[in-house]
């Protein structure tokens, strides 16, 4: 059996679609090589679902939050498994207790960004010393990691992430109802207390000086969360509430790409991004990227070709360049098209399938040897 653990798989965010990804990647994989998937998910509600992934469907059991249940379901699911992967820190400890139980077990471990951007507990690091290997979507986690955790670094394999195909594939879309006529800078984000990094307030702080050069800009926000109050309080502080839209959280991917489609520039400068999957989302849609120069973003932006950085904070730095590039539309099209041309040929989905299946098949192989994790544990 091959098993995926996941914190989520439906909610808005780049882990969970990326996890959508993964589990469609497990599932064709066990297929191929004749053996059981087993997909869980912590926060979906009790039962069996279906996620769809380009053409192909997967079936996964969500567990509604309870904990207890998941864990037990998922150390049942675990000491019958071949291999597994376990897609967050929180689920860590659980591959460990398997492996304890099953020393023949396999596991990778995935990373995404802030959450191991600072030292782990005890308990998670044991679970990434035994990991088969453990996966960072980019060279800045995956140095993280290495120094922060630990890890030993032949184990850390760089994976980035993948643009979902749709991306690629759709159509120009019609411009959504309640995105206005006018230059259109774009952001897509979660907004929470927790992660007061991603830079909109960068962005909404610029806007006095960008709109006496470009009058009829706004600014439109894709997402949701209990950061949005503070934002919009920002945005009248600054008298540019009516330029700056909150539309919620799109429905579906193809109103995503409709959002995209109708803006500029796509911008995120933001300091906690462990890769930064909105950032190929634009670049599939030929729109030029303003990010923060940090972390995870500087392996998908390149500075002067798909996109521009910029120090984190510098409101002034980016009101320039977003002026340059609002009233450059030679230059803007031409990073939007290197833009295009870098995730089709370095972020699609086939190639992430490609290298997560031979992750997978390497950790099917019988191992020569198989460490002690009972002596680590008693001597803990």
């Amino acid at each position: 059996m091959i098993t995926g653990l996941f914190t989520g798989l439906s909610q808005f965010g780049g882990i969970q679609r990326i996890s959508c990804h993964v589990a469609a990647v497990l599932d064709q994989l066990a297929k191929r090589v004749r053996l059981s998937a087993s997909m869980l998910s912590l926060t979906e509600a009790p039962g069996v679902h279906t996620l769809s992934v380009s053409e192909h469907s997967v079936l996964f059991r969500g567990f509604g939050y309870s904990r207890v249940t998941f864990a037990l379901r998922a150390i049942a699911d675990l000491l019958r498994s071949q291999v597994a992967y376990v897609a967050h820190p929180n689920l860590y400890s659980l591959a460990l207790v398997a492996r304890f139980l099953k020393p023949n077990l396999q596991y990778i471990l995935a990373t995404h960004g802030t959450e191991v951007w600072s030292p782990l507990p005890l308990i998670p690091r044991l679970a990434l010393k035994y990991a088969h290997c453990v996966t960072a979507p980019s060279k800045f986690t995956a140095e993280r990691v290495r120094r922060l955790q630990g890890v030993d670094a032949e184990k850390v394999v760089v994976l980035p992430w993948a643009v979902e195909p749709a991306f690629l594939k759709v159509e120009k879309t019609e411009r959504p109802e309640n995105v206005p006529a006018g230059k259109i800078l774009l952001t897509v984000a979660r907004m929470l207390a927790s992660e007061k990094q991603k830079g909109l307030d960068t962005v909404i702080e610029s806007l006095p000086s960008v709109l006496r050069i470009v009058p009829d800009l706004f600014y439109v926000v894709v997402g949701d969360g209990d950061d949005r109050k503070r934002l919009e309080l920002l945005a009248r502080q600054l008298g540019v509430a009516d330029k700056v839209l909150f539309v919620g959280a799109a429905a579906d991917s193809r109103q995503l790409i409709a959002y995209y489609d109708a803006c500029d520039v796509f911008v995120m400068p933001s300091q906690q991004e462990g890769f930064g999957l909105v950032f190929l989302e634009a670049m599939a849609r030929a729109k030029p990227v303003i990010a923060a120069n940090f972390g995870g973003a500087t392996d998908v932006v390149v500075d002067g070709d798909t996109g521009l950085l910029i120090d984190y904070g510098d409101h002034e730095r980016f009101a320039e360049l977003t002026v340059t590039l609002l009233q450059d539309a030679k230059v803007a099209r031409q990073m939007g098209a290197a833009g295009r041309r870098r995730v089709e040929s370095e972020f699609g989905l086939q190639l992430f399938d490609q290298r997560l299946s031979l992750l997978v098949s390497q950790a099917l192989q019988p191992s020569e040897q198989i460490d002690t994790v009972s002596a680590d544990l008693s001597n803990s």
